[in-house]
């Protein structure tokens, strides 16, 4: 028994050597790819799937003082402000539907990590212009429950609908995200960003 957990100790520390050397391996490729031209990284590419992400979520946490940055994939949160608050931003471009229906859809998953949600709604990935950004604790309650306790929240783009959110809204973030975003669209050429 004593010689099969010895096995399996030693295997283990032979899986968890090549996690971290495939990771090691997997961040120089990345690296070669974009030094050859190959790929370009996400903030530098309109045409990645994770670039409109990155970009929205990068400046929306500009309009915040001295905000702390987690690392990519952390659970739960994005960042932190100066206060400490955890903070989980979810930006979305309006979707259309084929019955005249226009909105957003923000996925929550139940996050009871965060202490606020900031969503930003967009118009399109590719005009980059922020239309609303509403701030909510994770305890207000929202259509009779507390807002972090629902898979996901859908805005209607009709202004009966978005009266609903009023008191949410931050004008004051969404000017300034707005500047941010002129500021970003004005140095844009393809493939380089200045961020």
């Amino acid at each position: 028994m004593r010689r099969i957990l010895l096995c399996l100790k030693s295997k283990q520390k032979e899986m968890d050597s090549a996690i971290l050397d495939s990771g090691k391996i997997g961040k120089k490729n990345r690296e070669w790819t974009h030094k050859t031209g190959r790929n370009f990284p996400k903030e530098d590419n309109p045409d990645c799937s994770s670039w409109f992400g990155y970009i929205s979520e990068n400046y929306v946490m500009k309009t915040f003082e001295d905000p702390i940055q987690m690392p990519p994939c952390n659970p739960g949160f994005d960042w932190k402000c100066k206060k400490g608050h955890k903070i989980d931003h979810k930006g979305r471009c309006l979707e259309y539907k084929v019955s005249n229906w226009s909105g957003w859809r923000f996925p929550i998953k139940w996050n009871n990590i965060a202490d606020y949600f900031i969503l930003s709604a967009w118009d399109n990935r590719y005009s980059l212009t922020p239309l609303h950004v509403w701030i909510f604790y994770k305890n207000d309650m929202i259509r009779g429950r507390k807002f972090w306790r629902r898979d996901s929240i859908v805005i209607t783009n009709t202004s009966l609908a978005l009266i609903e959110f009023k008191e949410y809204e931050v004008t004051d973030r969404l000017d300034k995200l707005k500047e941010l975003c002129n500021i970003y669209k004005k140095n844009l050429t393809f493939g380089c960003s200045t961020m």
